[in-house]
């Protein structure tokens, strides 16, 4: 396998919960330093919460989008993120 190449790694269920937390830390912290900035400093950086999620987090922006659309079709009685499984065949017999 090559540099260029990534082997696939599976977030499991705390992992993805992980993810959306800070991304929704980050979101609120960006909220904050918006409505209390008052024109003193440049928010352009803090604007991209995706991408910020992404580099605290150690995964790509398009797995904090696919966590973060995950995370809206959760039923709301459980809200609770799911691990993947493995798909395994019954046995006969």
């Amino acid at each position: 396998m090559s540099n260029t190449e990534k082997k696939r790694k599976v977030i499991r269920s705390e992992g993805r919960a992980i993810v959306a937390s800070v991304y929704h830390f980050l979101q609120e912290e960006y909220n904050f330093m918006k409505e209390n900035n008052h024109d003193w400093c440049d928010l352009t950086p803090l604007s991209n919460i995706r991408k910020r999620t992404a580099n605290a987090t150690g995964v790509s922006e398009r797995t904090v989008t696919t966590i973060l659309k995950e995370e809206k079709e959760l039923p709301s009685t459980s809200g609770k993120f799911v691990s993947p499984m493995k798909k395994r065949r019954k046995k006969s017999g």
